[in-house]
């Protein structure tokens, strides 16, 4: 059985893992990732070589692939988030979460009278959804003035890039992406200026292995 050596590039935490594979379908990848501790339930997996999104678990995955010229089998997968504002309605930690981060517990009880772990799952991403914009813009006077032009640009998609991946607005971006070509989760790997050098690299070759992927 051959061996391949393929990469996976995991949005969730802008992270590269390499990993030697024997799967020949997308069943046996997703089993591998799990053994490797990378869950795939509610993420789709695209591959990066053939700009491909994999669905069904008995598809085969890409042999023989032809990039720039070269014929390779290891591939670069990527595993991002799929149908977020239904995982927002249906996860209610994440809503719980929200709510706690940003102090409106009171909030919560003022507009429904009642505690919020007692508010319908329904009502209480309404809440989180109208909320989620104060919290953002209170959030950008947190950008201080003293880094001037793009560079503080930048830090202000850096705090609503955060603020809307915690309540699972991704999508947001991606919007963004498509109508202006500009990739802010790239920005925001960078702005996060890991500490040591092994973290650096790794950063950059998120960045990198994730531009296989652009407009997708």
């Amino acid at each position: 059985m051959e061996t391949r050596k393929h990469k996976v590039v995991d949005t969730r935490d802008n992270s590269v893992k390499e990993f030697e594979s024997t799967a020949t379908t997308l069943g046996e990848l997703k089993q591998e990732l799990l053994s490797l501790g990378i869950t795939t339930d509610g993420m789709s997996i695209q591959e990066g070589y053939t700009r491909t999104e994999l669905v069904d678990d008995a598809s085969i995955l890409p042999h023989d692939v032809n990039y720039h010229g070269i014929t390779t089998n290891n591939l670069v997968f990527r595993l991002t988030r799929t149908n977020k504002k239904t995982e927002l309605g249906a996860d209610r930690k994440m809503l719980y979460t929200f709510i706690k981060e940003n102090d409106l517990a009171d909030a919560v009880k003022t507009v429904f009278g009642k505690n919020f772990t007692q508010v319908s799952s329904a009502d209480l991403e309404k809440f989180v959804a109208d909320h989620s914009i104060k919290v953002t813009q209170s959030a950008i006077t947190q950008v201080t003035p003293d880094v001037k032009g793009d560079n503080n640009i930048l830090k202000a998609i850096a705090i609503l890039a955060d603020r809307f991946q915690s309540i699972g607005e991704e999508d947001i971006f991606d919007e963004l992406e498509e109508n202006t070509g500009i990739d802010f989760y790239c920005y925001l790997s960078h702005l996060r200026e890991p500490q040591d050098s092994d973290k650096k690299k790794e950063t950059k070759e998120y960045s990198e292995l994730n531009d296989l992927f652009a407009g997708m």
